[in-house]
């Protein structure tokens, strides 16, 4: 996916912003990859213990249908909201 970033966050008015672009390589709308869409809910260290890393594989699936992603940032994971 190459989506840019939406024309009001290109001109720095993320305010404005209703987190849709434009996806080139699909030729339709897609989430506006902007960081002012992003919300952290939590943050964990890395490395996880074995069982933390089985819940959270557990529950990949359910938090993508809320809208929740992880990203990793270093040594830290990132659970983030678009």
């Amino acid at each position: 996916m190459t989506a840019q970033l939406s024309p009001d966050c290109r001109a720095g008015k993320c305010a404005a912003c209703v987190g849709q672009a434009w996806d080139d390589d699909t030729d339709e709308a897609a989430e506006c990859p902007c960081e002012c869409h992003v919300t952290i809910v939590a943050t964990l260290s890395l490395p996880l213990p074995l069982d933390c890393m089985k819940a959270l594989n557990a529950g990949l699936e359910a938090a993508y249908g809320l809208g929740l992603r992880i990203r990793q940032t270093g040594d830290v994971l990132e659970v983030i909201r678009r």
